[in-house]
């Protein structure tokens, strides 16, 4: 029996398009697409080349009205050594 895994997406479709993020800040200039997803609290990291960057995922959960960090668990864990007995 093999397993029927879905296709993993293309690269370029993990990310909102220049297209898409322009619609989405209403910004064409780059600082001012990044003020806006500062301003609004958008998760986003920079190329190289200091575009802006939103994944789909994210900016579809953000869109729907869902709060990433309620779904995320803690970013970091510890052991709780003093339980140990």
């Amino acid at each position: 029996m093999t397993s029927a895994l879905l296709p993993l997406p293309a690269a370029d479709e993990l990310q909102l398009t220049p297209d898409e993020l322009e619609r989405l800040t209403g910004a064409t200039q780059t600082a001012l697409q990044i003020a806006w997803l500062r301003d609004h609290g958008w998760a986003y990291t920079l190329t190289r080349a200091g575009k802006p960057v939103v994944g789909r995922l994210y900016a579809n959960l953000k869109l729907a009205g869902v709060e990433v960090a309620t779904i995320v668990g803690p970013t970091s864990w510890q052991p709780n050594l003093g339980a140990i007995q």
